[in-house]
């Protein structure tokens, strides 16, 4: 990653500029009088950015070129997953961090999974489109105690992996990131109680809400655990009403719990080895939904240059009602998804990585796209095969 730092006189002409082109900021008022003229701490700006794209080919060969259950690699032929540009600015005890984005990733995060709201006279309708190129901007204030509160839009705390390629040991995204949340719009509280030790209150919007959906808010509390060493952990309880005012008649206003946890640890300097567990349930008037996952991972360096990681994973649910499952899994009778997934990481640089992915999924129904695919009478396509077996080759480079 790049980094820049400037002084007070740079940043002050920086944000009167952005000022100027219509851009709220919190520093209006600052650029509005004389800047002091020596102030008591610079202003940091540290500048990175990222491109993620690749080529994907299916056993299958289906008709309409999709893959089913995969979070960003979704597509055949060559794809733009993401290009990210990310900022971070700290000024003493505060800081700023704004990551934007175009690519699938955004498409297939918020098109995905935020409901639209039509708005009225006084109110714009809102929906994925309203956070599509962010992938994450909050804002933190870090207290003389320690105690650091964040403010804004940030990726969950849940699960082994991260959005992206370059923080991962494989390409594609496990069945126990694509079911579970990706982001959460709300605030976070985090101590650290020891050196290695960390405490975090989280309440938000829910599970991948941009704005509520049901007047209710969700709340986490996680135990993170780094011995600056390379093991690293994360114990998380989550719980909150995640279901929409529209299916309160339904469903009631049941509260969803789920318990998630992951470990990291370098076996040796050339070995590292990492497992996620994951539990849940909701209780409606329906009946108990309930689901386990599990993800199991290793990476072996080969040389300063070349890596290679190994990932298996399997995510099984239960609804009370199979027409109104929490994951899609059981509306065709599926109710348990497993995968096997095989990585080449190849690092001519230190900002490149090239990477073959051989991937294979199966469930036990129907649940992927093969040859053919025909629709329903509702115009949904219908999927026709138990399994899925892709080809990936796929370039990152970071700054």
């Amino acid at each position: 990653m790049t980094q820049s730092t400037f002084g007070s006189r740079s940043v002050s002409k920086l944000v009167a500029a952005i000022t100027v082109l219509g851009v709220k900021g919190v520093y209006a008022e600052e650029v509005a009088s004389p800047a002091p003229s020596e102030p008591t701490s610079a202003t940091e700006v540290k500048i990175g950015a990222w491109v993620e794209t690749y080529f994907q080919a299916s056993r299958g060969a289906p008709t309409n070129g999709l893959l089913s259950l995969r979070a960003f690699d979704f597509r055949e032929g060559f794809n733009l997953q993401n290009a990210a540009i990310d900022f971070d600015v700290k000024k003493g005890a505060d800081s700023l961090k704004v990551t934007l984005q175009s690519g699938l990733l955004g498409v297939n995060t918020y098109d995905y999974l935020e409901p639209a709201s039509p708005g009225s006279a006084y109110a714009a309708p809102s929906g994925a489109n309203a956070l599509r190129y962010l992938q994450q901007a909050y804002a933190t204030h870090t207290f003389a105690s320690g105690l650091a509160v964040t403010a804004g839009l940030f990726p969950t705390p849940v699960g082994f992996e991260t959005y992206n390629v370059k923080d991962n040991w494989n390409w594609s995204k496990a069945n126990t990131f694509y079911f579970l949340t990706y982001y959460h719009v709300g605030a976070k509280a985090a101590y650290a109680l020891t050196k290695e030790l960390t405490l975090s209150a989280y309440l938000t919007n829910g599970w991948n809400n941009g704005y509520e959906t049901n007047a209710t808010p969700s709340g986490a509390l996680q135990l993170g655990f780094d011995n600056g060493a390379g093991t690293t952990a994360s114990l998380v309880y989550f719980a909150g009403n995640e279901r929409k005012r529209s299916e309160a008649a339904a469903l009631g206003k049941p509260v969803r719990h789920m318990l998630d946890a992951w470990v990291s640890v370098p076996v040796t300097e050339s070995l590292a080895v990492g497992a996620q567990a994951d539990v849940g349930m909701e209780e409606t008037t329906l009946g108990t939904n309930r689901w386990l996952a599990g993800a199991l991972y290793t990476r072996a360096k080969v040389a300063s240059w070349f890596y290679v990681a190994l990932r298996g994973d399997a995510f099984t649910e239960s609804a009370a009602d199979p027409a109104q499952p929490l994951f899609f899994l059981t509306a065709n009778g599926t109710d348990l998804v497993t995968s096997g997934t095989a990585t080449l990481d190849f690092r001519p640089s230190e900002t490149t990585s090239f990477r073959l992915e051989a991937r294979h999924d199966r469930a036990n129904g129907d649940s992927y796209f093969r040859e053919v695919v025909a629709r329903d009478a509702a115009g949904n396509e219908v999927f026709n095969t138990r399994k899925q077996s892709t080809l990936l080759a796929g370039m990152a480079v970071s700054f």
